[in-house]
């Protein structure tokens, strides 16, 4: 049995990474949902900071309960000259120490987002408030709202978890 230990207690980010890891791995994995620090800001304003947030994440859950595998993801936005993206960063450590990195899927945000968020909102809050909803961080997010419903959360960072894991899956390929 693969114990993965996510450093999240958020449910979509628990389902992205079942599904993530039972598509990865054949046979039996136990996934054990923990609250760690992610070290960093509540919003993390650039690629660095959620990278290492999810790293502290994942490296924080992987050693509370000495798991296979510790995951971490960690909401960001980041400025570019085409406007403000957001997006997941994704960490997944092993015992060894060793580190696979992934994303989610990056999308542009929406001038009516980033003036809520200008206001002191993060993300999550900032879509509440547009959907006129609770909680949808801990469901579909902002992708789901700006999606119309066609990605969820969850979906996202599987994708990012299944690259985040493409070191432990092709090791031949990383040495």
């Amino acid at each position: 049995m693969i114990i993965v230990a996510v450093g999240s207690t958020n449910p979509a980010k628990i389902r992205a990474a079942t599904n993530a890891f039972q598509k990865a791995f054949a046979g039996q994995i136990r996934l054990v949902p923990l609250q760690v620090e992610s070290g960093v800001s509540d919003q993390p304003k650039t690629d660095k900071e959620a990278f290492q947030g999810a790293l502290n994440r994942a490296k924080n859950a992987q050693r509370k309960i000495k798991a296979d595998y510790g995951v971490g993801i960690e909401g960001g936005i980041q400025k570019h000259k085409y406007g403000v993206f957001s997006n997941a960063w994704i960490a997944v450590v092993d015992k060894q120490g060793k580190v696979g990195r992934g994303t989610s899927a990056r999308f542009q945000l929406p001038n009516k987002i980033i003036k809520q968020m200008a206001s002191g909102d993060e993300l999550g809050a900032a879509i509440d408030k547009l959907v006129g909803g609770r909680g949808t961080k801990r469901r579909g997010g902002a992708y789901s709202a700006l999606t119309a419903g066609r990605l969820s959360r969850a979906k996202a960072y599987e994708q990012g978890i299944i690259c985040a894991l493409m070191p432990f899956l092709t090791p031949k390929y990383w040495r």
